[in-house]
């Protein structure tokens, strides 16, 4: 029999469609800005807080749908990957 833990979410404010778009195109913005290398370099302090450059400055960031907690980096990795893949073709 499995047994149910109850899990207290905590209330999150959810980020706009105009704000996830913003901080989307400071992220391009940025990811040019800083050469690509100054990106990259940034991102892998901001990714252990599930953040993205741009969302660090817009202050965002990828939380679980199901628990309110944060993404874990290697999560919000892989979704910035796949982004920049998107991007690149």
């Amino acid at each position: 029999m499995e047994e149910t833990e109850n899990v207290e979410i905590q209330e999150v404010r959810l980020a706009s469609p105009e704000a996830r778009l913003g901080a989307y195109l400071l992220d391009i913005g940025l990811f040019f800005i800083t050469l690509i290398i100054g990106w990259l370099i940034w991102s892998l302090f901001t990714w252990q807080t599930g953040q993205t450059p741009a969302k660090r400055i817009l202050r965002q960031q990828v939380v679980d749908a199901n628990t309110g907690d944060h993404s874990p980096s290697s999560e919000c990795c892989f979704a910035n990957l796949r982004s920049r893949a998107s991007q690149a073709a």
